[in-house]
């Protein structure tokens, strides 16, 4: 019978999980190689039903933790299962905030999701796990700041005070900010909500301007210049300096060459050697590179690269169509 219930729990088969268990309720707690029970079963797949029945039927495992460390509560906020948490916090679960094994609470799991509903209803229901970071040093906020802008205001309203508090790496929500694709939404509004570390290095030395151009994020670096980091030409502990990242062996992209635009306006860098070195197929653009430009010349850079690009693609077109097939005689 054990070696039956065993097998519907891999095949994830409730229906015949909760019949078995009805037939024979003193195998209502057996538990399968991953250390779960039917319960987690029913809460991850959001069965209400069964999650009733089980409890009536004599489980214990309410608070019962997997291999993982996660309980059916937990699995019920990974899944997005609002009523199968709301059911089981009826039933006297006491894993509200619970971590795994990783140090992962169900709050930062909901935030990790982006699910908003969950965020707030785990906020209602008192979960302390605000600011709890996992094994890491990972706070929520320090999640959202990497995943999206609104799930950030909703921390930051909520009352996180983790604004700049860093993981073990040393990475700040501002880093994870700088490092995201549109974080500069993110980074004013951790400026504006009092953060203080916009030029704060991690450990390997690296400051949100340096995530910001090694990532290719030029409207990240544009804002982050803006709001006053002065860590322009802050070398990391490996000596390298903003500038270093942008040189690639490739042909320079658009999103590189406004990074380097960027850097110019702030530092009026020199940058004709590292054109030569992008290899750029545009001499007048090369020498345009040796003046120093304001933000007004921005958008007429971009707007060369992007017609050269067009040009070249044109021209490789017509190229095609005036070829025409050998006639072997």
């Amino acid at each position: 019978m054990e070696a039956d219930i065993r097998a519907s729990m891999k095949r994830r088969d409730l229906e015949t999980l909760l019949n078995l268990i009805v037939l024979h309720p003193e195998h209502v707690d057996i538990r399968d190689n991953t250390g779960r029970s039917a319960l987690h079963y029913a809460a991850y797949k959001g069965n209400d039903a069964m999650v009733e029945k089980l409890v009536e039927l004599g489980s214990k495992l309410l608070d019962g933790r997997d291999s993982d460390g996660r309980t059916p509560l937990f699995l019920a906020v990974l899944y997005s299962c609002i009523t199968t948490l709301e059911l089981l916090i009826r039933l006297g679960s006491q894993s509200l905030d619970t971590p795994d094994v990783k140090g992962d609470t169900p709050f930062r799991v909901a935030v990790s999701n982006m699910d908003h509903t969950m965020i707030r209803l785990l906020l209602q229901l008192g979960t302390r796990a605000l600011d709890t970071p996992n094994n890491l040093g990972t706070t929520p906020l320090l999640t959202a700041a990497s995943k999206d802008f609104s799930t950030v205001k909703l921390l930051v309203k909520a009352g996180s005070l983790a604004i700049d508090t860093p993981n073990l790496h040393g990475i700040t929500p501002m880093h994870a900010a700088a490092f995201k694709l549109g974080g500069y939404k993110i980074i004013e509004y951790l400026i504006r909500r009092g953060s203080t570390v916009i030029d704060l290095p991690d450990n390997k030395g690296e400051t949100p301007l340096v995530k910001a151009v090694k990532q290719r994020r030029p409207t990240n670096l544009r804002k982050l210049l803006e709001l006053g980091s002065q860590a322009i030409d802050t070398p990391n502990h490996s000596r390298e300096r903003p500038i270093d990242f942008t040189r690639e062996k490739k042909p320079l992209s658009i999103s590189c060459a406004s990074i380097l635009v960027a850097l110019s306006e702030t530092l009026l860098i020199e940058c004709s050697e590292d054109m030569k070195e992008a290899k750029c197929e545009d001499a007048l653009l090369e020498q345009r590179y040796k003046v120093h430009f304001s933000k007004s010349l921005v958008a007429r850079l971009l707007f060369d690269l992007d017609r050269q690009r067009n040009i070249q693609r044109l021209t490789r077109l017509k190229r095609k169509k005036k070829k025409k097939p050998s006639i072997t005689k």
